[in-house]
């Protein structure tokens, strides 16, 4: 009898093929952002909770970066920096705003433990995250005892109202920048074309 593994090399379904293979990369990637829309456009079956949408939005940005250095021949980081956004992003040659570079900083921390857990394994990063990058994104204000907290609109585009069953309906979605995922396609898809 042929060794599975032995069937699997001889078509070339190997662990080295698909870790660098722009392709499989991009595939997922376009998986990840199909959920993301699917989450985006039915906000109420997950109340009051965005962090699957920006799971999901991180690792499809996470996995076109990985495309997009992997179609360059580039090495991928692996480890911790395997889901740094922001040096997957550079790494890729992807020209981003500040208010981009913040989001991407902010999607790092929500890929690697904010939506996955209800904490980190280290203290610290529990309060980095919440004292340092959050409040990067928020605004707080308060007089006398009545406080209130809000988004920065330009950090996050997608603030919307939409009309719902008859009646006017405010989301702060969370959701973040997606022009990042259409500009990393581009970009892909460029450093492909100039590539063959």
């Amino acid at each position: 009898m042929i060794a599975r593994k032995t069937i699997r090399e001889s078509v070339g379904l190997t662990h080295e093929a698909l870790k660098s293979d722009p392709e499989a990369c991009f595939s997922l990637a376009s998986s990840f952002y199909k959920a993301t829309e699917l989450l985006n456009e039915f906000p109420a079956r997950i109340p009051s909770d965005s962090r699957p949408f920006v799971f999901n939005a991180a690792l499809s940005l996470e996995l076109i970066f990985k495309a997009i250095l992997a179609n360059k021949r580039s090495k991928i980081p692996q480890g911790a920096n395997g889901h740094n956004l922001k040096l997957l992003c550079d790494r890729a040659g992807v020209a981003i705003s500040e208010n981009q570079s913040l989001t991407l900083e902010l999607m790092t921390e929500e890929l690697v433990w904010f939506a996955r857990y209800p904490t980190p394994k280290q203290p610290e990063k529990f309060d980095e995250f919440h004292d340092a990058i959050f409040e990067k994104h928020i605004i707080r204000n308060h007089s006398g005892n009545v406080h209130s907290t809000r988004a920065i609109s330009r950090r996050f585009r997608i603030l919307r109202t939409t009309r719902e069953s008859g009646k006017q309906l405010s989301r702060n979605s969370r959701r973040k920048d997606m022009t990042l995922n259409a500009l990393s396609r581009r970009q892909w898809a460029f450093g492909r074309a100039t590539a063959e």
